[in-house]
């Protein structure tokens, strides 16, 4: 999906206020997940603050489009790979396999499942609307940033199709009827092996926290 984003300068000089970061926030063992606690550099606590502010000004300060595109250029900036599910599409899987028979380098694109530009209006929304606080923000943040991985031709595709006479809302987003429209299905992604047959030591995955029953429903078992 494709998004525009703003330099970071543009940004910063936007900010009024300077938020301070929670100084505690504890792990549960439920698979609870709050987004500042994956703040571990200075640059990506600055994009958390700024999320901050651009929602507690509300639409005193800045147009609906434009605030809707500082909150997009915070969370993809924080972190522009999301939050993992340890899936890819079945098209992206056979493009792997055919770049790696021809001993070229594995490519892919890490698709924002529920789309960056919907998340910054569900964001306005919930935030504006009073039905959630920063809080409740920050706990939902990850969910929202799930990625799974694609082939480029589907990412595209995908971003064709929310800007489409269909116009997905959240709720679509949610039951994954993107995917399913364009018959995309999801495999589990393989592991990646040592020269001696032995997995390497596997990258950071949340599917205990992210894998939704609808997510579920599109792989291929």
């Amino acid at each position: 999906m494709v998004f525009k984003f703003l330099p970071y300068q543009m940004v910063r000089k936007k900010l009024l206020v300077r938020i301070q970061p929670p100084k505690e926030v504890i792990i549960s063992k439920t698979g609870y997940m709050d987004i500042r606690d994956f703040a571990k550099t200075e640059r990506k606590m600055q994009w958390i603050n700024s999320l901050k502010v651009f929602l507690d000004q509300g639409s005193n300060k800045h147009s609906h489009n434009q605030r809707k595109g500082f909150i997009g250029t915070c969370i993809y900036r924080f972190n522009h790979q999301g939050f993992p599910i340890k899936l890819m599409s079945q098209a992206a899987l056979e493009r792997r396999q055919d770049r790696e028979s021809k001993g070229l380098r594995p490519m892919h694109t890490s698709d924002h499942v529920y789309s960056i530009n919907k998340i910054s209006e569900y964001l306005i929304y919930q935030f504006d609307g009073g039905f959630k606080d920063w809080d409740e923000i920050c706990e939902e943040l990850p969910f929202l940033l799930t990625t799974i991985e694609v082939s480029p031709n589907e990412n595209n595709r995908l971003g064709v199709s929310q800007r489409g006479p269909k116009k997905y809302n959240m709720k679509d987003l949610f039951n994954m009827k993107h995917y399913k429209d364009l018959e995309i299905r999801l495999v589990e992604i393989p592991d990646k092996l040592k020269k001696d047959g032995t997995p390497k030591k596997p990258a950071s995955y949340y599917d205990a926290e992210l894998r939704t029953p609808e997510i579920k429903e599109l792989i291929l078992w």
